[in-house]
């Protein structure tokens, strides 16, 4: 085909009617157009081997990244369910779905008409008790001080009236005492008649019987202002416990506190994310919820096999099927200490992580699916080839096959390298030969070194 083509084209040519410098120029030319022919349409060397093709990585600088793949849901930091144990309708609604609060604002407010009156009596009711105790509790105090001083210190009226009637009773049975011995003598002395000793006789034992009374009194006397002690004690003890008896009161403000509870307040800052509560309803179970829109976080499971690799301050990559490609930061904040219960005993364990979203973006809401990359390792502007790239030799030293062009023919040749971090993709490489433009033998299976390759 090639032979007819140039017959042709010399065929055309009266080389007879050229003058001879024009020949020779023209027939130059022509063998430049068929050396070049020839050239352009030689095959490759590996092609005419028969060689597959031969996949290869230009060295580049770039970025490497050893990372864990999860997946989970956004959900908010702090979510609080509102609640209220009343059953007093609602009365009005504050808020509705999307409203930002602050704690302590009021949500809900339930009708409580009927409180508003029990209370009111309640609370007359316990303040008339407690100023009544109060009364009775200094009497008693008084009454009580005033009986234990005067016993202390011997000042009862009807005790010193006891102890003056025996000292007198005392005195006269001592007097006569002495009157009978007096007469007595006299008798012995046959002064004085048997008629006048009796008498003074009779008047000492009256004497005597006065005195033993006078005694009998003291001591009865005694008991009873002990006893008037003690029931003084005992009134006011009483009368004091009673005072601290708080049950009334303590009702009172259980009420209060109840119409406190009433008026339905935000337990946290945050944005309304569902309500549950219409006027006139009795409340039943979560009235509203409320959750931090602004700081945000997902809980991913990770897998027993990387669990050892992640940490607490570990970076996140996260993106969302609603923004695409565009990537949020987040940051490893929590690692369960015990493996998911549900995976427990099975084959695929995994741990419960949270990861907290950093970036602050209205993009990314709660309820949103999110894929993170837990990055464990990082290097920056290294060189990296595709892991099966990099071979190793009985002493554990590794190189790759390069593709160096030996006149028309590619060849591969060993480069020692040096490995550093690898994920489950690419390695990184440095060393010696190590540099931009160096085209490295992606997949070396079956090529050794001097081995041609098909580029």
């Amino acid at each position: 085909m090639k032979l007819n083509i140039f017959s042709k084209l010399f065929g055309k040519l009266n080389f007879k009617k050229i003058k001879k410098k024009k020949r020779f120029l023209i027939l130059g030319v022509l063998i430049l157009v068929v050396v070049g022919f020839f050239t352009l349409n030689k095959p490759a060397a590996g092609k005419e081997m028969g060689l597959a093709k031969t996949s290869t990585t230009v060295l580049q600088k770039g970025n490497l990244r050893d990372t864990v793949n999860v997946s989970g849901t956004v959900k908010s930091k702090t979510s609080k369910n509102v609640y209220t144990t009343l059953t007093f309708p609602i009365k009005e609604v504050k808020v509705e779905v999307g409203d930002k609060v602050k704690a302590g604002d009021v949500l809900a407010i339930l009708d409580t008409s009927t409180l508003d009156k029990e209370l009111e009596s309640a609370k007359s009711s316990t303040d008339s008790v407690e100023a009544t105790n109060k009364l009775t509790l200094e009497k008693a105090k008084a009454d009580y001080d005033n009986a234990l001083y005067q016993y202390k210190n011997n000042l009862n009226s009807e005790l010193i009236n006891a102890k003056s009637a025996v000292d007198a009773a005392q005195q006269d049975l001592k007097a006569a005492q002495n009157s009978y011995n007096y007469n007595k003598f006299m008798y012995d002395q046959g002064q004085l008649s048997k008629m006048a000793l009796d008498q003074e006789q009779i008047k000492l034992q009256n004497a005597q019987n006065a005195y033993d009374k006078a005694v009998v009194n003291l001591k009865a006397t005694q008991n009873k202002v002990q006893q008037d002690l003690q029931t003084a004690k005992n009134t006011y003890e009483a009368t004091l416990a009673k005072s601290k008896d708080k049950s009334q009161r303590i009702t009172l403000e259980k009420q209060q506190k109840t119409l406190q509870d009433s008026i339905i307040r935000a337990p946290v800052d945050g944005t309304v994310t569902a309500s549950n509560a219409t006027v006139g309803s009795t409340p039943n179970g979560a009235l509203f919820t409320i959750d931090d829109t602004d700081n945000l976080k997902v809980i991913a499971e990770v897998k027993e096999f990387d669990i050892g690799r992640v940490a607490v301050g570990k970076k996140v990559d996260i993106k969302t099927d609603s923004t695409g490609d565009k990537v949020f930061s987040g940051v490893v904040t929590k690692i369960a200490p015990a493996a998911t219960a549900s995976t427990q005993g099975t084959s695929n364990v995994t741990f419960s992580t949270e990861i907290t979203i950093t970036d602050k973006s209205k993009e990314i809401k709660i309820g949103m699916k999110a894929r993170m990359n837990i990055i464990i390792n990082e290097r920056t502007d290294v060189y990296t080839v595709p892991y099966d790239a990099v071979q190793y030799k009985e002493d554990g030293s590794a190189f790759v096959y390069t593709a160096v062009k030996e006149k028309d023919v590619y060849v591969a040749k060993e480069l020692p390298v040096k490995t550093g971090l690898a994920n489950d993709i690419s390695i990184e490489i440095s060393g010696p030969g190590v540099k931009d433009g160096v085209q490295v033998v992606s997949n070396p299976d079956n090529i050794k070194a001097g081995s041609p390759l098909n580029l």
